[in-house]
């Protein structure tokens, strides 16, 4: 949509000359690349299982096994399909892993995202915001984990609508909503942003921009139609399901662990100050009818009013675009606070003492709060995967609950049972209804979670698997081969199915 930049004092009393508009925006730049490979650093090492699925749909791919966890099954469990295709585009690279293709993928979004916006703001001479931006994108630490992989990917074309709306760039901005499909289904919220605005400000419904984005999205739809039979992956219709029989909160207590997680990630008693900074810089949002900067916070509201309506549970990569949007709000609300003084000098230092407050909350709340070291759990699923490729390599089947990590390390042509029933061409066997399926034919290798370090027993093990485990004909079937003994995390043991016991 095309309208009048309009450029308002909310700055640190910079592009006052040619000579600062040229040197602010490559400042800012190399800021953002110093953050920006900071981060790469001192995170690539990270990585969680649900990551590990999206790794596997990359290795099928380059593999020449086309979209699927496992060979020959049609099921779509990846959240984002431009995730997956780019870092596998990244990966083709010589020398770079899947794992390092996907951590360079959500960094190049953040960068892309944040640099576009952040020039535009200086542009404008909201400088504070811009600047505020930084250590939101890169230091929180909810963005920065694997656990939603695409959550970068997603918020960086967020950033990128945004700076496109900011400069009148219609067509372009609805080519990036088609991107923001892709990214992830709920993505297309933001089509129905632009329809809903268009309509307000010219009375029209238009077409060529919606055309734009069908264009860009319609080569998927069309693929996931024909191969899937559905145009919208199977995960959320599972996570629903896992809230509806109790495994995770869901609900209302859904929406109660976001003000929980905004708490964490604030210093003591500020909250006081953060809260009502971020609803000013929302409320001035919306007084100045500045539409493009409303953008992260409409998205926000809706996605937690919806998930909390339709009870999905309470995965933490559910919150990072809310928490995300509260933060940027809390900038927008310093720069507008920023804005109000009159005094060059004062708007300065005000300027550079939101900058710097906000710079300290990423330094001594949110990065003590970091660990990038490998969890427990995970080493706990790299031992048993590599336990798997030495000793059972000829095993063609194993059934587990989180499938991520042990499915990418071991590799196709394994095929994964998902007792989840989210990655594999079977039902959810944690519901318990269908065991006489399970044991019809049993998988060849079963990997169970148990809490504490007592020995395992029905009391201890993973709700996700409860239903087989405690099912006569397990304990018949399979026999215990390894197990770790890692204290901070439940306890992983590997179990086979005997030689010479018939199925059921």
């Amino acid at each position: 949509m095309n309208r009048t930049i309009t450029p308002r004092l909310g700055d640190l009393n910079t592009l006052q000359k040619p000579a600062e508009a040229t040197f602010a925006p490559a400042f800012y730049l190399a800021l953002l690349a110093l953050c920006a490979g900071g981060t790469f650093w001192y995170w690539r090492q990270w990585d969680h299982d649900d990551g590990f699925i999206v790794y596997r749909y990359v290795q099928n791919l380059l593999g020449g096994q086309g979209w699927v966890f496992n060979v020959g099954e049609a099921v779509n469990s990846s959240t984002s399909v431009l995730n997956p295709v780019l870092t596998a585009l990244f990966a083709l690279i010589p020398g770079l892993s899947i794992p390092y293709a996907a951590h360079l993928v959500g960094i190049f979004s953040l960068v892309l995202g944040i640099g576009f916006l952040g020039v535009t703001l200086l542009q404008q001479r909201k400088v504070t915001l811009a600047l505020g931006l930084l250590p939101i994108a890169f230091f929180l630490p909810i963005l920065q984990t694997t656990k939603g992989l695409e959550t970068q990917l997603f918020l960086g074309l967020v950033m990128l609508l945004v700076a496109l709306e900011m400069r009148g760039r219609d067509l372009a901005a609805w080519v990036v909503v088609g991107l923001l499909f892709l990214a992830r289904p709920d993505g297309a919220l933001f089509g129905i942003f632009k329809l809903f605005s268009s309509f307000i400000q010219n009375r029209k419904i238009p077409v060529k921009g919606p055309l734009l984005a069908l264009t860009v999205a319609a080569p998927w739809l069309i693929f996931s139609a024909i191969k899937f039979h559905a145009i919208a992956p199977a995960s959320l219709a599972n996570k629903m399901t896992q809230g509806r029989v109790g495994g995770l909160n869901h609900g209302m207590d859904f929406l109660a662990l976001l003000p929980q997680i905004i708490r964490n990630l604030s210093a003591p008693h500020s909250l006081l100050l953060l809260v009502p900074l971020a609803f000013f810089g929302a409320v001035r949002c919306v007084m100045n009818r500045d539409w493009p900067l409303s953008l992260p916070g409409c998205f926000a509201v809706i996605q937690i009013g919806v998930y909390t309506a339709i009870g999905v549970p309470q995965y933490g990569w559910y919150y990072a675009v809310a928490v995300f949007a509260f933060f940027f709000y809390v900038a927008l609300g310093l720069n507008e606070v920023v804005a109000l003084a009159r005094a060059p000098q004062v708007r300065t230092t005000l300027g550079i003492t939101s900058v710097a407050g906000l710079a300290c909350l990423a330094a001594f709340q949110w990065a003590p709060s970091i660990n990038t070291q490998l969890d427990p759990r995970e080493a706990a699923y790299r031992e048993v995967s590599q336990v798997i490729r030495e000793r059972f390599s000829s095993a063609k089947t194993i059934a587990l609950e989180e499938v991520g990590t042990v499915g990418f390390l071991v590799g196709p042509p394994l095929r994964i049972v998902d007792l989840m029933g989210l990655t594999s061409d079977n039902p959810p066997y944690y519901l318990g209804h269908e065991n006489d399926r399970f044991f019809s034919a049993p998988p060849e290798l079963v990997v169970m979670r148990f809490q504490g370090e007592k020995a395992q027993t029905p009391q201890t093990v993973s709700w996700g698997e409860a239903a087989i485990y405690t099912d006569e004909r397990f304990q018949s079937l399979y026999e215990l081969v390894w197990r770790t003994n890692e204290p901070r995390f439940p306890q992983v043991a590997l179990f086979v199915f005997k030689p010479g016991v018939s199925s059921f």
